[in-house]
């Protein structure tokens, strides 16, 4: 065999196998079904980012700096556009921010996570997302926390598309969850 072209081709190998930092665009696609349960009731929405660590993840089992994965989205912001439409899409009336309403529903991003467990070549990509929101309608209370957790079975590592794609579709499960859950919309449009 060619030795010149052997070693090109290792090199052009070992070339691939480099990692670089990943920055990943959060736009999480919540399907919400339109409904007037909340009857133009007004509710004063809070969502804050209470993760630990604000990394994602990495890309590899080194956990070094070339395999990190992070956002320069606002999590909590993105996270408040979401769940604002879908309460909108329910026939509430909503205002972001203010606290003191008799209605009010706070949200917590308590963890968004990347992870490949079995490292980088094959096996998997595991992403969870974790909120945990509050509710106040008058003198009752209710509390409840959404998790959810992907797995992704992989062959080569993915492209900051995949992994952005990964991300955002966790994200737009858990939302998900916080938005169909009964309690939480019934406790929302209960007359005070």
């Amino acid at each position: 065999m060619n030795k010149p072209l052997t070693l090109v081709s290792l090199l052009l190998l070992l070339g691939g196998c480099a990692t670089t930092p990943q920055t990943v665009y959060l736009y999480p696609d919540v399907a919400v079904t339109g409904s007037d349960v909340g009857k133009g009731k007004t509710v004063a929405l809070t969502v804050t980012d209470a993760r630990a660590n604000k990394v994602l993840g990495y890309r590899t089992t080194r956990l070094d700096k070339d395999s990190v994965i992070v956002t320069d989205s606002d999590i909590a912001k993105v996270a408040q556009e979401r769940i604002y439409e879908g309460l909108k899409k329910y026939g509430f009336n909503v205002n972001v921010g203010s606290g003191d309403a008799p209605v009010l529903l706070k949200v917590e991003v308590q963890a968004l996570e990347y992870s490949a467990p079995t490292g980088s070549w094959t096996g998997g990509i595991r992403t969870s997302a974790k909120l945990k929101a509050y509710v106040k309608n008058g003198l009752t209370t209710y509390e409840n926390s959404y998790e959810v957790t992907n797995n992704e079975t992989v062959v080569i590592p993915p492209s900051q598309g995949k992994n952005e794609e990964l991300i955002n579709k966790t994200l737009a499960d858990v939302l998900q969850n916080l938005l169909k859950d009964q309690k939480l919309i019934a406790l929302l449009a209960k007359q005070s």
